[in-house]
């Protein structure tokens, strides 16, 4: 019982990677001794290693689990089932590349190397006539596959 009144029980988890649900970054655990269930959170546990298995403090109606303070989460061991760890090691590491993936299609959507250029050709090319065009193309094209 903590200083609320409320009732704790003490839960073993076992981390089980970072997953991607609905495009967004979730933290996986599977509570041990109950059903094959997985829960995700949108929080992570600092330094949660996955197979890892975690002492948590649930509310006796199990909606609440303390993560801070006294009842903080606990390191126990190592989860035991090396072959079920190693699926979860590999789940883990596509969800990290998935969202790695994501994040540089992203930042390069943003950020184009050569907008700057392309929108001085566009205002030079607006000025000139249709031969003068063609010849400035050229010019470029004889620029980029001749070596030098």
């Amino acid at each position: 019982m903590n200083e609320d009144g409320e009732i704790l029980i003490p839960k073993e988890w076992v981390y089980v990677g970072q997953r991607v649900v609905d495009g967004k970054r979730v933290y996986a655990w599977k509570v041990l001794g109950e059903n094959d269930s997985i829960g995700y959170y949108k929080k992570p546990l600092a330094a949660a290693s996955v197979g890892g298995v975690y002492r948590f403090f649930e509310s006796d109606d199990g909606k609440t689990i303390k993560v801070s303070g006294t009842y903080s989460p606990v390191y126990l061991r190592k989860h035991d089932n090396i072959e079920e760890v190693r699926i979860w090691a590999f789940k883990d590491e596509a969800a990290k590349q998935e969202l790695s993936v994501k994040s540089m299609n992203t930042k390069a959507s943003k950020v184009d190397p050569l907008e700057d250029l392309l929108s001085s050709l566009r205002r030079i090319s607006k000025k000139l006539s249709s031969t003068e065009r063609r010849a400035l193309l050229s010019r470029i094209a004889d620029e980029i596959f001749t070596e030098n």
